[in-house]
């Protein structure tokens, strides 16, 4: 492979390469006041996971029945499928028992399965032969278990799902369920059916975990799937972040100060949450943080319109919604801003992955009936569907930044704030000449003030810096000041959450600069502003006019570069 004969052949002073060192550089001072989120592109974090096979296949030969017998899709399932199992307890008797074989390893387990009374009033789970525990399946009643921890939950329709968690011992073994007539203080196991009844029986799942998470089906394989965890840096602690999708590395974060003015982001359950035709089942899912703490939020869809909101103060500018939603199966949704007589909302399209779900609103929020995180479902629409949410936030701004957890009070995260001052910045710059480039990608180019990519600052007057302009078109410019406005270049528009290139070169009467190898920008006219002394990375000050984006790669050549590779520099 040949190298352009335009590629520059001088070393830059200054090279920072964020997306692949993924660590600042010591002469750079960082600050942020607050913790913030971001991806790392390696933490991922169990999600669903069952180790059962045939998890609502009952009739299945993996799993051994004991004196009683199993009828495939006789009833509807909680999930509204036809899919649940109804056990037959035969006039023979005995302990009639339905198991399957599992090789436990020594760590903690959750067993659970949904039931649902037909005849036979009381279930008993075995995880193994030290853990158990009895549920009354007609009265949603939890008995006491014999070692570990239980739960039942009500599941609709007469269904409950009953678990029990328990640290195992390494062993081959055979969870099992156990029909009982009758719970006494004296368990009697040994009964005799009719033959013709029994109780329903779906959804069994055992997972390593501490407790219930949402339930996820199998076949002839058990589950585990892993999800890219969305972690916190604590507050002065640059994030280096990444794609959770691709896993690609975006970079050094920077972000304006935003807040969130949503509370209780985490918990739909609660009451400042307006809930029509809705049921909260709180913590059920492993959210994109890697916690259960995902809710499940039951949307009754015949019923006219199933809704849920927080209701808000009024809103003056842009506003920004943004919520994680995914479900068991494809949705179409309403999300966005109430306030009345007016909605602004979009369709979205929940899958069985998390995504984040953002929307914008150029006119805020007016009115006493002003709704934000704003998810319904039209009329008549199907059956009823099951969305798992998590982190909702409300934000002042045209575009969405990073999550901010909330609970009982809005709260605000800091902007980011990266500079090289003093020795640490004369060390590579030169007064007389340079060329800068830069490697980024905007959250948005909507922004109502400047966004600062970089700046070579001494004062508000004397200052070289590229930014992002205000208005419309959204392009870059790259301004010289010295007392007054000495060069000031136009470049090709940008696209949000797109990478551009751009290269800006300096000296006297001699000013270019390219974005993505467009047309290059010329001024042969104006003076070096002198006594510069600072840079701001992804500002203008060092305290405003801050991006919110990130930089994957920033350098400095100590020379002025001609226009051929300033150009082939950004193609």
């Amino acid at each position: 492979m040949s190298i352009s004969q335009n590629y520059p052949t001088i070393s830059p002073s200054l090279s920072l390469d964020f997306a692949n060192v993924k660590k600042l550089d010591p002469r750079i001072t960082y600050a942020r006041a607050s913790e913030a989120r971001y991806y790392d592109g390696k933490t991922v974090a169990k999600a669903e996971e069952n180790l059962f096979l045939y998890s609502q296949e009952f009739e299945n030969s993996s799993w051994g029945k004991y004196l009683l017998s199993v009828v495939a899709n006789t009833t509807t399932a909680p999930d509204g499928t036809s899919t649940a199992d109804e056990v037959i307890i035969p006039a023979t008797s005995g302990t009639h028992q339905l198991y399957t074989s599992v090789t436990f390893i020594a760590t903690q387990y959750t067993f659970s399965v949904y039931a649902k009374y037909s005849e036979v009033q009381f279930l008993q789970l075995i995880g193994q032969p030290a853990y158990f525990c009895n549920f009354d399946i007609l009265n949603g009643v939890i008995g006491t278990p014999s070692g570990g921890t239980a739960s039942i939950q009500n599941a609709g329709d007469g269904w409950y799902r009953c678990s029990i968690t328990f640290t195992a011992t390494a062993m081959s073994y055979t969870p099992v369920f156990t029909p009982v007539p009758l719970l006494t203080s004296a368990l009697t196991a040994d009964y005799t059916g009719n033959g013709t009844l029994g109780y329903y029986i779906w959804g069994a799942q055992l997972e390593q975990r501490s407790a219930v998470s949402s339930y996820t089906p199998t076949t002839t394989q058990p589950i585990t799937n892993y999800q890219p965890t969305l972690l916190t840096s604590s507050a002065n602690v640059a994030r280096f972040d990444h794609d959770p999708v691709t896993n690609e590395s975006l970079g050094l974060l920077v972000e304006e100060q935003r807040t969130n003015l949503v509370t209780y982001s985490e918990d739909f359950g609660n009451a400042s949450w307006t809930k029509t035709s809705v049921t909260i089942t709180p913590n059920t899912v492993i959210a994109p943080d890697g916690t259960l703490t995902g809710d499940t939020i039951l949307f009754a869809l015949d019923n006219g319109g199933s809704q849920l909101y927080k209701s808000v103060s009024s809103i003056s500018g842009s506003a920004t919604d943004s919520v994680y939603l995914r479900a068991d199966v494809p949705v179409s949704m309403s999300f966005g801003f109430y306030d009345s007589p007016n909605a602004d909302t979009v369709t979205i399209n929940v899958t069985n992955v998390w995504q984040r779900f953002t929307h914008t609103r150029a006119s805020g929020l007016t009115g006493t009936d002003s709704r934000a995180v704003w998810l319904f479902t039209n009329a008549g629409a199907g059956s009823n569907v099951n969305v798992y949410a998590w982190g909702a936030q409300l934000e002042v701004g045209a575009f969405p930044t990073s999550y901010i957890p909330t609970v009982a009070s809005q709260v605000t995260r800091s902007a980011d704030s990266a500079s090289m001052t003093g020795a640490n910045f004369s060390s590579w710059y030169r007064a007389d000449e340079g060329t800068v480039y830069v490697e980024a990608s905007l959250l948005s180019v909507a922004s109502t003030f400047p966004q600062n990519i970089w700046s070579i600052y001494a004062s508000t007057t004397s200052h070289i810096r590229l930014w992002l302009w205000e208005g419309t078109p959204s392009v870059n410019r790259f301004l010289v000041s010295n007392g007054t406005t000495q060069s000031e270049i136009v470049s090709t528009a940008l696209i949000a959450n797109v990478d551009f290139k751009n290269t800006s070169t300096y000296r006297v009467n001699d000013f270019s600069a390219s974005t993505n190898s467009s047309s290059i920008g010329t001024d042969n006219f104006g003076t070096i502003p002198t006594g510069l002394s600072s840079l701001y990375i992804g500002n203008y000050t060092g305290v405003s006019h801050y991006m919110s984006g990130h930089i994957k790669k920033l350098s400095y050549f100590p020379a002025r570069l001609s226009n051929e590779e300033l150009q082939e520099m950004t193609s």
